[in-house]
């Protein structure tokens, strides 16, 4: 009898043990729920940038551009309406925007697939690998529009490639990290060279309090100007992933979100832009 519970206790340990592996490791045992589709304007274009990587760019036509802000798009892919979306609405507020495939060609998730297939799938594109996406973006923003001052816009994974993106660069003026975050592991997790936001649900299972709390104390050791919010209620994806219709009780928070993402590009973005004229 008291080998059989030594076994079930044991049993127990090792479940609870890869739990926190993965939890530890930053990685998605499978895709977050997808939410409501949001159609977009179609009010930009698409586009090739240098290399031959795909493009989505939305460019201000009557009003001068406050500077280029690069989309990084979820596991969905650059051509998810709800993405192409927020790169309107950001060109609607006066910014240049460009969402890349920042897969390089690699297929986006798609829901027919079994979930159990997600891990080698996130494995094959690691939201550390954005160097080359966010520099061919650039590229593209200085040879088109004489774009000079640049920002970050990420979602989910490519909050996480928001995240890694100012731990490694000193050319992005400021950041936006929508429920995504890097590697708690890594040592340069606390580490951003330029102004971020970070934006989280509070009913988020993909990043718990924990690691938001983490987050907080990892950032205090640098001197960037940082910001984390964190929306009452919310789960992933609300940001993007969620129609704020106007019956629905989670529209107010949704619209904070939005519009404290835009508020942060404006003060850090726009300011620059509008000095080197």
């Amino acid at each position: 009898m008291m080998m059989s519970e030594n076994r079930r206790v044991m049993s127990i340990t090792i479940v609870v043990f890869t739990l926190q592996f993965f939890v530890v490791k930053g990685q998605m045992k499978e895709p977050c729920k997808f939410g409501d589709k949001i159609e977009y304007g179609k009010l930009g274009e698409e586009v090739q940038l240098p290399g031959g990587l795909d493009a989505y760019v939305s460019h201000p036509t009557n009003v001068t551009s406050r500077g280029g802000v690069i989309v990084l798009q979820d596991i969905n892919g650059w051509t998810l309406s709800n993405t192409r979306a927020m790169v309107d609405m950001l060109m609607d507020n006066g910014f240049t925007a460009i969402m890349p495939d920042s897969f390089e060609g690699k297929a986006a998730w798609n829901r027919s697939r079994p979930r159990s297939e997600f891990f080698g799938f996130i494995r094959q594109r690691p939201a550390s690998a954005i160097d080359n996406v966010i520099t061919a973006s650039m590229e593209y923003l200085r040879n088109e529009y004489a774009i000079t001052n640049f920002g970050i816009v990420g979602f989910c994974w490519g909050g996480g490639a928001a995240h890694y993106t100012m731990a490694s660069r000193k050319d992005i003026s400021a950041a936006v990290s929508c429920y995504g975050l890097m590697d708690g592991n890594d040592p340069r997790f606390g580490e951003i060279n330029g102004p971020t936001l970070f934006i989280f649900g509070g009913s988020d299972p993909v990043i718990p309090n924990r690691k938001i709390n983490k987050l907080r104390r990892s950032l205090k050791k640098n001197t960037m100007k940082f910001a984390v919010r964190k929306y009452s209620g919310q789960s992933h994806g609300f940001v993007h992933r969620k129609l704020p219709t106007p019956d629905d009780p989670n529209k107010d928070m949704i619209y904070k979100a939005r519009k404290k993402m835009l508020r942060w590009l404006k003060r850090y973005i726009s300011r620059k832009s509008l000095s080197a004229v």
